[in-house]
């Protein structure tokens, strides 16, 4: 879990990358590195029949969706991107 305040914004779009290599994991807003945690664990690989993206995987609260537009989603397997890659992404 990386936590960083007032990260989200309202009736703003955000570019949101988030990176894991081994246990660090490491968030970016617009391009700009913004928090780190090194504690973290890489997902673990698995074939899914569905994937759950702007709500929680908890089981005992399954209301709370993310309350905004997701555009555009993509994933890197195997890869963390560095910060001049984030950059790049987000000025494009």
């Amino acid at each position: 879990l990386v936590n960083t305040q007032n990260f989200w914004e309202l009736s703003t779009w955000v570019h949101v990358v988030g990176t894991v290599d081994s246990t660090t994991m490491k968030l970016y807003k617009n391009g700009v590195f913004t928090d780190t945690e090194t504690d973290g664990q890489e997902p673990a690989s698995q074939t899914r029949v569905q994937h759950w993206l702007g709500r929680p995987m908890s089981t005992t609260n399954n209301n709370e969706y993310f309350d905004g537009t997701i555009a555009y989603i993509r994933f890197w397997d195997g890869i963390a991107l560095n910060a001049d890659e984030v950059l790049a992404l987000y000025q494009t």
